[in-house]
């Protein structure tokens, strides 16, 4: 569903934007606008998609880290307010992110360094972040994305018992302070920018709940491995994972320790991730005619891997240890 042009109109005007160019839609649809020569993002979401509560409560998130020198992108108010609705619309603006998208060119140690050590500064801060009750945002069990069972096809048993067992094992862990938190839970390389000084910058918190720590950083080894230059084998994917592992935890350690328990559940979040993005393409896209490269990579026999059992990543936890 997509907001209507007399909207869309309204919204200009009553946000001052001036003119929109769409840039992009999903979960939510995304438009670019110019302000003193800067460009800056109109964010359009659906109140199917998120009440204006949790809208609310990811910008507070974004703000208090913002504040304390993270690298995130910077939110807009008019009137005071950061969020503002227009019937089942919900408004949000931002400065653009700073930079260009991430290309094979970019991709090494300076890089994978300066990645960890901004999810570490995240995960520092969120161990700091303190909202109202009423301002806090969901917990990892009311992720929509977790619906599992409901959006992955009845008639895949073998995928369904997997995406069960994930679940329950998921319960059993330990719910320690030190290992949880609100994190980005979406960090991957769609949502950062670089400038010419590798500083990076993050955007697109909407995914962003109270979770394991382990699992913002078991999402952004998730998309590292399925870049186009990334070669489609095991052995090839283990070996960009050991690589970018290296940098990414020596950035990390930088802003705080990374406990044992990430590198023993790192497999659990990975199938976790697996199974979310499967069950959301099943929930959201024609899995008969995907479009794109990234749909028809991953979806290139997932099923029979998922099926079978098989980890997503063929990886030894204690090879991963930085102390190993």
């Amino acid at each position: 569903m997509a907001p209507a042009e007399g909207l869309l109109a309204e919204i200009a005007r009553a946000l001052g934007t001036g003119p929109l160019c769409f840039l992009g839609g999903f979960e939510n649809h995304v438009y670019r606008w110019w302000h003193d020569g800067q460009p800056c993002i109109l964010r359009l979401t659906h109140r199917s998609h998120r009440s204006l509560a949790q809208l609310r409560a990811e910008l507070a998130f974004v703000v208090f880290l913002q504040r304390h020198g993270a690298a995130v992108c910077q939110v807009l108010e008019r009137a005071g307010r950061r969020v503002h609705s227009f019937g089942a619309w919900a408004a949000s603006m931002f400065l653009e992110a700073r930079g260009e998208p991430l290309c094979a060119e970019d991709w090494g140690d300076q890089l994978f360094v300066a990645w960890g050590q901004a999810i570490g500064s995240f995960h520092r801060l969120a161990a700091r972040y303190q909202p109202a009750l009423e301002a806090r945002r969901y917990a990892w069990q009311d992720d929509p994305n977790l619906a599992l069972a409901a959006r992955i096809p009845r008639s895949q048993l073998a995928v369904q018992a997997q995406a069960a067992e994930t679940l329950r094992q998921l319960r059993a862990l330990p719910d320690d302070p030190s290992l949880c938190g609100l994190i980005h839970a979406d960090a991957h390389s769609g949502n950062l920018r670089h400038d010419r000084e590798g500083r990076l910058t993050f955007f697109d918190f909407d995914d962003c709940c109270y979770h394991w720590f382990a699992y913002d950083l078991a999402t952004v080894l998730f998309y590292a491995v399925l870049q186009p230059w990334i070669g489609d084998t095991d052995e090839a994917r283990a070996e960009a994972a050991r690589v970018f592992l290296r940098g990414f935890c020596a950035g990390y350690t930088r802003e705080q320790p990374l406990p044992g328990f990430v590198f023993e559940q790192l497999a659990l979040f990975l199938k976790l991730r697996e199974l979310s993005l499967y069950a959301a393409i099943h929930h959201a896209l024609d899995v008969s005619d995907l479009q794109g490269w990234f749909p028809r990579k991953f979806m290139a026999g997932r099923q029979q891997r998922l099926a079978a059992g098989r980890p997503f990543l063929e990886l030894d936890p204690r090879t991963l240890r930085l102390d190993a």
